[in-house]
């Protein structure tokens, strides 16, 4: 049977590890030092620790505040939802001993939509007087800026050209310019002018109908010069309203078809691509003032494709169009260029989010 001398050791050996649990000092240690010194050792300096998680799709973080040595149990230790930027923490031990740990959640990474393949369209003009024809070069997809896109004047003859966009990927496509068309015999060409109701025609004709180079004047101002097959307008023409611009660029059978600028009665301007009279293809349209209003590709005269929307001259959404409304991918920025919003649309409507706001390029009629 044990003595009261063992129980009363036992007891004092259970609470001295108790103690030493409490405040995480190692047992035999404690005991030494109490042998040697008759007191027990200090605890442990107070060590605060931080973690940061990734940002969730909301772009909040979770840090979680921890703490080892000093005197359990610990005053501010927990875990955090907290947004970007830089945040400071106190925590204090039972004792009285604090401290603090600063922890900086990053911000989300900001996610493009997914570049398309590098695509080159290339458009020839019918030849000028001269015998000289605009090449006129254009990229979409892969990622802008492109290099090697433009409108260059060529003689008759085979051209390549090799596009590069600004991840290094390129193509590279060839064309050929035509030799000026020689007017067959049969339907000789003769300079002649032609009356009409509502102005008159001064140039080449065949059969009492335009037919190769001449100019075509309205009573109202307006005025087209250039190429003409069988009365209607085809080739590079250029057409003004009282000396002010209107259209210039190709056109077949008097409908704007190829690579073309047009005036808008409010001054707004289209430049690129045109098929049977509607915009389509690559192209930009911009405000009285020549700062861009959209940029990219279109559709049936509207936008339709990967495009840049812009108020002010900054861009406030890029990624993708369907039937001139936002829809798939798109990047959606604040008056200052800050993204406001980045994920999946539909007719306009944040897919992401519970609540939309429709930007103004909803009242932008394209």
């Amino acid at each position: 049977m044990e003595t009261s001398y063992e129980v009363y050791n036992k007891y004092l050996n259970f609470l001295l590890r108790v103690e030493c649990s409490k405040q995480h000092l190692d047992f035999d240690a404690t005991v030494k030092r109490l042998v040697e010194t008759g007191r027990p050792p200090d605890p442990e300096p107070l060590k605060i620790s931080a973690e940061v998680s990734e940002p969730d799709q909301k772009g909040l973080s979770i840090i979680s505040i921890t703490a080892t040595g000093g005197m359990p149990p610990y005053e501010g230790a927990g875990d955090f939802e907290v947004g970007p930027g830089s945040h400071t923490y106190r925590l204090t031990d039972s004792n009285g001993q604090s401290g603090e740990v600063t922890a900086v959640a990053n911000a989300p990474a900001v996610k493009k939509p997914q570049a398309k393949p590098l695509k080159v369209t290339a458009q020839v003009s019918e030849p000028n007087r001269e015998g000289l024809s605009i090449v006129c070069i254009e990229a979409s997809g892969g990622e802008p800026p492109y290099q090697g896109t433009g409108e260059f004047e060529v003689s008759p003859g085979k051209y390549s050209y090799t596009i590069t966009d600004n991840s290094g990927q390129h193509k590279e496509t060839t064309v050929t310019a035509k030799e000026q068309v020689v007017i067959a015999k049969e339907l000789p060409v003769s300079p002649y002018n032609l009356e009409f109701p509502d102005g008159y025609y001064i140039g080449d004709t065949s059969n009492g109908q335009m037919h190769g180079v001449g100019t075509r004047f309205w009573n109202n101002g307006k005025k087209a010069e250039g190429n003409w097959i069988m009365g209607k307008a085809s080739g590079h023409i250029l057409i003004t309203i009282n000396d002010d611009l209107l259209y210039e660029g190709e056109m077949v059978e008097s409908g704007r078809h190829g690579k073309g600028k047009f005036v808008y009665p409010n001054g707004q301007v289209y430049v690129g691509g045109w098929i049977s009279d509607n915009k389509e293809g690559e192209g930009r349209l911009l405000n009285d003032n020549g700062d861009k209003i959209y940029e990219g590709e279109w559709k049936d005269d509207k936008y339709n494709g990967y495009g840049q929307f812009f108020m002010r001259g900054v861009c406030r959404y890029e990624g993708n169009w369907e039937n001139g409304k936002k829809n798939g991918e798109g990047i959606a920025y604040d008056e200052n260029g800050h993204v406001e919003y980045n994920g999946r649309w539909q007719d306009n409507q944040r897919l992401d989010e519970p609540d939309t706001i429709e930007t103004a390029a909803n009242s932008i009629d394209t």
